[in-house]
Parts: C-alpha cells; structure tokens; sequence
C-alpha cells in the first residue's frame, strides 16, 4: 500500500545513528571530564576543582512528582528524591492494589457483553474502588516526592556555608552563612 524509497529510509537510518552516536559521544566526554577533574582532586589539584567537586547535589521536586506518577507500579519518584523507604512503601501499596485489579480483570476479561463470565455489579464496584485507591497513592506519593526533593534540596544548602547553589526554584541562590 505504502512504498518508501529506499534512499529516504538510509537517511533517516543515518540521522539516528549520527544522533545516538552524539549522544554517546557526549555522555563518554562528561564522563572523562569527570574523571579527570576527580584525579586533579586526589593529587591535590587546584582549589576551584576541589570547589567543583564539593559542589552540592539537585533534586528537581517537578522531576520527582512526575516520576511517581508514571502509570507503572514503582514509586521512582521517592527513589530518586532520595526516600528509598517510603519509595518501597508506595511501591508496596501499589502493587497491592494492582494484583486484585489485575485479577478481575483477567476473570471478567474487559467488559464484553456475550462473554462467559460477565462483570457482576459486586465486581464493578470493587473495580472502581481499587482504582480509585490507585490513584490516591499515586497523587500522594507524588505529592511527597515532591516535598522529599525540596527537603533534600534545603538540606543540601545549609550543609555548603556560603557560596551559589541550586536553589528550590530551580535558579541558584547565595547561601546563607553559617558561624
């Protein structure tokens, strides 16, 4: 029905490799700039590579409440800020509300009218409760990823005295000094 050019697929062959082959390329010269910036370090290397390597470390809170509200039944969102506790608790509670959804779903199939095992209004209900919960621990553990990163986020500028960090905002900021 549909005929490509053989000279059109090559082109866009080539230009998904070039951009992988970009991306692997910068990602290889991070990594050695990295690696040479933390061997200056341990042969004493100067004070502003020292200063860099000291700098602290930036949880995004929009990243982490996006990341929890995947519709995966992992809570990465609480990983990534850092709370690997409540992250296995969300993650938990998740899949214990997936498994009996999960269950009737494959018992009733989707819903089909003529079908052997047709959904009962005990099933429907039970349905839209589970689902229902499902979505609560999602928008909460989203909620506190959230509050996790900006958490992480202030703890990592009263740990540097004075200096330019992220601030929770995603700018920098200047911060406070401590005696």
């Amino acid at each position: 029905m549909f005929k490509r050019n053989s000279g059109d697929m090559t082109r866009r062959a080539a230009a998904v490799l070039a951009t992988f082959l970009a991306l692997i390329h910068g990602a290889s010269a991070a990594s050695a700039q990295d690696a040479g910036a933390a061997s200056d370090v341990g042969r004493g290397g100067s004070a502003a590579v020292r200063e860099l390597s000291a700098a602290p470390a930036y949880r995004n809170p929009g990243l982490a409440a996006g990341l929890s509200l995947t519709p995966m039944p992992v809570d990465f969102g609480n990983l990534y800020a850092g709370n690997v506790g409540w992250g296995i608790a969300y993650t938990s509670l998740e899949l214990g509300l997936m498994a009996p959804m999960l269950f009737i779903a494959s018992n009733h199939g989707m819903g089909h009218y003529g079908s052997a095992n047709p959904w009962t209004s005990s099933d429907r209900t039970w349905m839209i409760g589970l689902v229902s919960g499902y979505v609560v621990v999602k928008v909460v553990s989203a909620l506190h990823a959230a509050h996790a990163a900006e958490v992480f986020n202030r703890g990592q500028q009263a740990r540097f005295s004075a200096g330019i960090v992220p601030s929770v905002g995603g700018g920098v900021a200047i911060a406070a000094l401590r005696f």
